[in-house]
Formats: structure tokens, C-alpha cells, sequence
């Protein structure tokens, strides 16, 4: 009865009563224009239209996506009456060929630990049969004190042996449950994903005649993005700035998009494209009222890792190969820029980011060091980079590369700069700097009912390398936060003072093997009855 019941509800589903013709489509992806957040999918699918009004059934389409944004077009004369998007929850998304590959190692391990279970059995079975035939006599059996002894031999090798199978086969079969589990779970996963209703667009057309034609689809899906991320190289403080400008893109439409033509926007398309207007601001006396709590779900978001095996791949910036890049075309419109891949990317629904290469640069770079030796004594080499107001750069992870060597990560924040982007390309062991504090200074002396007490630095930097070099140093005054805490700049060795915030500027230059020391001090004043924190 159950199975009838079953058979009545899908015929009742897939062949509704016949008002007009109906035909299942199949589609396939052929491009996606990728946002921050979200993403236009382009499907596109062949299909035989008879005459007169019929209604094509697009399938395996995405569950989630945005009903709204739906646009059909077709390449033949014919009217699109309407779009109509519905879940269909007796078909689910077709298995992958992961999940595929997943089932079958299933099947083969699950096969292999029934063998092991099977050879464990037998072992067990002759242990039980030597151990119920060892219990006997040379009176009771005729045996020989000489026999008895060969045969008790025989069984202890035996039962050696019988003992180290069950224990390889005992292990054997704790791995294999141990990877069984693993291989379930990650199917377990995968069937999460596919074993999911499908949505499909219910296209209703009417034709004079009967007709191949080609259907455009596209929509919007929220649950896919890019993030930026970079590789700045640099040979020597004599070159420009190589910029490689790269996406991390990843998506979960439940559709893998093999072989397509991706489009990177700038543009977001899930946040409200309507400015603020203001409202009147009314001022009343406050009233508390007390809400319940509820429970909400956190929204889903994109793991976003950045693959550091791939970032760290250190190509030879001299090659005259192409890469990528080299197919990418950027148009720029009053609001967002687009980057227009034109070599075809898969990418699968997993969530995973997968990198794809966007522009290649070749940027003027100004190169310094500079130091905080209060905070760090290592000098930094930084580069100010020019030109890049143009390049459409969001901000991002940056891999930095120097001299053919990786030295670390950095975060590009375009929105912070002004005239230049500085970046940090790492620390210069060869030059060496100091900061030291002159203690003749540092004793405090008792004056009425306060205290006065001076401090010094001395900030010795050498260079040790083979050229010339400018170096920027930076510390700092206290200032004084009470009024009765003075704080006395006595010399500032040279540098230019911010008077607001204390700052100290050296800009230095060494030729090489040069050492120069700078100094500076300043004098508290303050109740002899309190003590000063920060000094």
C-alpha cells in the first residue's frame, strides 16, 4: 500500500495533468560573473520546442538561488510567457565523481574487513580445536615419554603462530575500521551536499512552429565570493615592484563549474544599492521595555584560508612565460571594476578558495629603512610604491618576496594610504642599531615636595653593508597626561619633534661601514608622593 502510495505522488509530481506540453531540459554552466559576496550564474541548455504552448522544465539547478533575479532569454523566435522557480525534492544534485570514488573505496574496504574478520575466525577456530586435543597422556593414548614431548612441541610452535596471525589480523582489522570511519564521514559530508532537493525553472513558451533553441538562464546565488589576495616581489632596492594580483574564489552551488569563463567584480551585489535618507530625530524621556531572547542562527561563511605552498611559489620574475594573468582584460565603470579571466576555470562546490591568477604589475617603488628601536632594534626595509591608484586593489593578504626569498606576510590596505603604498619587505640584519640609556642621568633629586628626575637614550646605528643606505629613526617624549606630572623636552638630538605627540624623527644617511649615535632626554617633575607609571 505504502509503495502505491508513493508511485501515485511521484506520477502526480513529475507528469501533472497534461494542460500543456511539458519538457524536462538539462543545463550546464558556461560562465559566472563572481562577486564579493554572491555570484551570476549563465546556464545554458539546447531544447526542441513543438509548436503551440508548452512548458520546459530546467533541472539540477541551484536550491538557494535568488528567485527574483531570474532572466530567460532564447536564441529562436518564440515568447517567453513566464519563469517559475520550485524545489524538487524527489530528485537530488547528481553524485560527484569524489563521491563516486568515496563509495567504491567504501565498498572495497568494508569488503576487506569481512576477509579479516573471516581469517580471525578460522585462527581463532584452530586455537580452540589445539587447545581442546593438548590435554593428553602417554597412558591414556600409548604415547611414549618421547612422542609426548615431540607433540607438545608441535604445539607450542603452533600455538605461537596461531597467536602472532590473530594479532597482525586483529590489528589489520582495528585500521581498517579506523579508516572506514574517516572514509564515512567524509561521505557523509558529500552526501549532506548532494542529497539535497534541486531547484528548476518551469519556463512557460509559446511557438508558431516547431524549433530548436537555445536557452540563456542566469540568476543570482549569495553562497559564493572572492577575496583578494597578493604576492609583492621585489629583486633588489634598485627594481620595481612586481604586484601579482590574485583571488582566492570558492563557491557552494551545489553545481561544480568545470570548464567556464569566470568574471571577477569588485561590485556586491547583497548590499542594499539605496542610500540613507534621514529621518526626523525625535528626543523623548527613556522608557526601558524588556525583550525576551532568542536563539539565532549564525550566518554561513566561506572558509578563507590562504594556501601558503601555492602564495610561496617563487617563479622567476625574469621569465618571459605567460601566466594567467597575461589573459586577464580589466573595464572599469563609475562604481566597480570587472576582471574578465578568458582562460576557462573549474571550480568546485566544496567552499574551498581556489586561486585564480587576475593581473600581473610592474610598479615604481621608492625603497628606506626604517627603525623603532624602543620597540624592536632591526631595521625594516620598506617600499613606497607609486601608481597604484588606478589598479583597483581591495584590501588583502600580501605574501612578500625579496631577493628570491619569501620573508613574510603583510596586509594591503589601499582605503589607509595616500600618496604611495608602503609595504614591508622584512628585516635587514646588516645594519645595527642599539638604544641604550645613559644612567648618569636617571637619578631622581628631591626638590621641595617633588621630584625631579632627567632621562637620556643614545641610539647608536651602523651599517655593514656595502652601499650607502637612508634610514628613518623613530622614538619618542612621554606626554604628560595630570597637571601636576611635567614633562621637560631637554634635547631632541636633532630630531624633528611632533609637540602633540612626542614623536621623534631621524632621517639619517650611512655610507658604508658608517656608524653614527644620536641622543636624546627630557626631565619629569612630579609629587614626590606618587609614583609614575610608564617610565
Amino acid at each position: 500500500m505504502k509503495r502505491l502510495i508513493l508511485l501515485i505522488v511521484w506520477l502526480l509530481v513529475m507528469h501533472p495533468a497534461p494542460a500543456q506540453k511539458s519538457i524536462e531540459a538539462t543545463t550546464v554552466i558556461k560562465s559566472a560573473t563572481i562577486y564579493l559576496q554572491g555570484a551570476e550564474m549563465l546556464m545554458r541548455s539546447s531544447v526542441n520546442v513543438p509548436a503551440g504552448s508548452s512548458d520546459i522544465v530546467f533541472t539540477n539547478l541551484p536550491q538557494y538561488l535568488n528567485a527574483s533575479t531570474i532572466q530567460v532569454s532564447a536564441s529562436s523566435d518564440l515568447t517567453i510567457l513566464s519563469a517559475v522557480f520550485a524545489l524538487n525534492y524527489l530528485h537530488s544534485m547528481k553524485e560527484s565523481t569524489i563521491e563516486k570514488r568515496l563509495k567504491d573505496s567504501l565498498d572495497l574496504l568494508t569488503s576487506q574487513l569481512k576477509k579479516t574478520i573471516g581469517q580471525k575466525n578460522i585462527v581463532k577456530g584452530q586455537m580452540d580445536l589445539l587447545n581442546a586435543n593438548k590435554d593428553v597422556s602417554g597412558q591414556n593414548t600409548g604415547l611414549n615419554m618421547d612422542q609426548l614431548a615431540r607433540m607438545y612441541e608441535f604445539y607450542a610452535v603452533k600455538m605461537n603462530d596461531l597467536i602472532s596471525q590473530q594479532l597482525t589480523l586483529e590489528l589489520k582489522e582495528k585500521i581498517l575500521n579506523e579508516i572506514i570511519q574517516k572514509v564515512q564521514n567524509q561521505t557523509n559530508e558529500f552526501n549532506s551536499k548532494y542529497n539535497q532537493p534541486t531547484g528548476e525553472i518551469t519556463v512557460s513558451v509559446a511557438s508558431k512552429a516547431a524549433q530548436s533553441s537555445t536557452f540563456n538562464i542566469s540568476f543570482l546565488i549569495s553562497d559564493a565570493g572572492w577575496s583578494p589576495v597578493y604576492d609583492v616581489r621585489s629583486k633588489d632596492v634598485k627594481s620595481p615592484v612586481t604586484l601579482n594580483y590574485k583571488a582566492n574564489v570558492w563557491q557552494r552551488s551545489g553545481i561544480d563549474w568545470n570548464d567556464i569563463k569566470v568574471k571577477l567584480s569588485t561590485g556586491n551585489p547583497t548590499v542594499d544599492a539605496t542610500g540613507p535618507s534621514l529621518a526626523i530625530w525625535f528626543l523623548d524621556f527613556y522608557h526601558p521595555i524588556i525583550y525576551g531572547v532568542r536563539d539565532q542562527a549564525a550566518p554561513s561563511q566561506a572558509d578563507g584560508y590562504i594556501k601558503k605552498s601555492e602564495a610561496m611559489e617563487n617563479r622567476n620574475m625574469d621569465s618571459n612565460s605567460s601566466t594567467a594573468a597575461d589573459y586577464t582584460t580589466v573595464t572599469r565603470t563609475q562604481l566597480t571594476a570587472e576582471f574578465i579571466i578568458t582562460i576557462p576555470y573549474d571550480i568546485p562546490s566544496d567552499g574551498k578558495p581556489h586561486l585564480i591568477a587576475i593581473q600581473d604589475y610592474q610598479l615604481p617603488a621608492t625603497y628606506r629603512y626604517y627603525a623603532v628601536p624602543k620597540l624592536d632594534n632591526d631595521a625594516f626595509l620598506v617600499a613606497d610604491i607609486s601608481a597604484w591608484e588606478d589598479l583597483s586593489l581591495l584590501p588583502g593578504t600580501a605574501n612578500i618576496f625579496f631577493e628570491g626569498t619569501y620573508v613574510g606576510q603583510s596586509y594591503l590596505d589601499p582605503a589607509s594610504t595616500s600618496d604611495s603604498l608602503t609595504i614591508s619587505l622584512g628585516r635587514d640584519k646588516s645594519i645595527v642599531i642599539r638604544r641604550e640609556k645613559v644612567k648618569d642621568y636617571s637619578k631622581p633629586k628631591a626638590i621641595g615636595d617633588n621630584v625631579r628626575q632627567s632621562f637620556a637614550y643614545n641610539i647608536i646605528i651602523k651599517n655593514t653593508k656595502s652601499e650607502a643606505i637612508d634610514i628613518k629613526i623613530l622614538d619618542q617624549f612621554p606626554i604628560s597626561q595630570q597637571g601636576k606630572i611635567e614633562v621637560t623636552p631637554d634635547d631632541a638630538g636633532g630630531a624633528s619633534t611632533d609637540q602633540s605627540t612626542g614623536k621623534l624623527t631621524w632621517n639619517l644617511h650611512l655610507e658604508k661601514n658608517e656608524e653614527k649615535k644620536v641622543q636624546f632626554s627630557f626631565t619629569v617633575k612630579y609629587p614626590k608622593d606618587q609614583v609614575i607609571s610608564g617610565l
